[in-house]
């Protein structure tokens, strides 16, 4: 079970990833806007590790 061994890593990644923002993120106005814009960055690259790797673990049950 992938997620479940690594989860833990994956949240871990998460949140120090959290308050690092880029002050030349496209669009951004300030460095508060950009910590924002690049938490929900984040929170979608993690979306889709964690999708990613959980649908290869039901494969894993199911096949």
């Amino acid at each position: 079970m992938y997620l479940l061994q690594h989860g833990r890593k994956l949240l871990l990644e998460l949140f120090s990833q959290l308050w690092i923002a880029s002050k030349h993120r496209i669009g951004a106005k300030n460095l508060k806007q950009a910590r924002v814009m690049n938490m929900y960055h984040l929170l979608n690259s993690m979306e889709r590790k964690i999708h990613y790797f959980y649908s290869k673990d039901l494969k894993l049950i199911f096949n």
